[in-house]
């Protein structure tokens, strides 16, 4: 294993598209802050009365959707880039253990994600409280201590949606698929979702990856699961993709 571990580290490390996946993600932090000022500056032109009805949306939230979409991108690439130029079969040849090339590489695309997405987020987080500064913004007055929860839950809901596209890449052998799926479970299922009425919109809603995080960090009041069940239903997704995938990798031929 360990030298499973090794070979898909140097693999993702020296891949370009991982270069650039983490390079947009990270730059997501500085579009995030240039929005910041934006809403700095709307605040700033408005009267009292407007100051005290102003809203806006944290910014670790605009910036979670871009992760989502750029690390997503990267587990799918991980594997998706393998099957078109053919390395998987050689990957395969050096290590015959199939499955356990593919939990290595699962392993290690968790590791880097979970890394850059927390970079992001948390990074967001302080630079967009820096720029509103005093400034009684809704939802820009809560200090790290209470929101700590929440930031490193949203981060990870970045490594599961990477771990799906990644497990969805090995199903399909299809970037474009596996992408697709990654805009539905991210962008679509939540839309979707928020347009069914209630009482099963908000239980369905309660199951995308936004909703999850906030779950965990215990930031919903009335939330429709437990910080545990929304961590157990989190996990759930990885085991379901992951799981499929690495059954499959190890009975049909590279």
């Amino acid at each position: 294993m360990t030298d499973a571990l090794v070979a898909e580290w140097i693999k993702i490390r020296t891949t370009a598209t991982t270069l650039y996946c983490l390079g947009v993600a990270l730059a997501s932090v500085v579009l995030s802050t240039l929005l910041t000022f934006g809403m700095v500056s709307s605040y700033d032109g408005r009267d009292a009365a407007g100051r005290a009805t102003f809203t806006g949306t944290p910014m670790e939230e605009v910036t979670m959707l871009v992760a989502h979409l750029c690390l997503g991108v990267l587990g799918v690439l991980a594997i998706s880039s393998e099957y078109t130029s053919g390395m998987i079969r050689t990957s395969f040849i050096a290590m015959p253990s199939r499955r356990v090339v593919f939990l290595a590489k699962s392993t290690i695309v968790a590791c880097v994600v979970f890394v850059a997405a927390q970079a992001v987020i948390f990074g967001t987080f302080f630079l967009s409280r820096l720029v509103v500064g005093d400034r009684a913004i809704p939802d820009y007055r809560t200090g790290v201590d209470d929101r700590a929860a929440t930031l490193f839950a949203m981060g990870l809901t970045a490594v599961v949606v990477a771990l799906v596209g990644l497990g969805l890449a090995a199903i399909f052998r299809s970037a474009v698929a596996a992408i697709a799926g990654i805009a539905l479970l991210v962008y679509v299922f939540p839309i979707a979702a928020g347009n069914i009425p209630e009482p099963l919109g908000p239980k369905i809603d309660a199951l995308s990856m936004r909703s999850l995080a906030l779950q965990i960090g215990g930031d919903v009041p009335d939330a429709v699961l437990s910080p545990a069940a929304a961590l157990a239903v989190l996990a759930a997704y990885v085991v379901v993709a992951i799981g499929i995938a690495t059954y499959l990798i190890g009975r049909r031929d590279a």
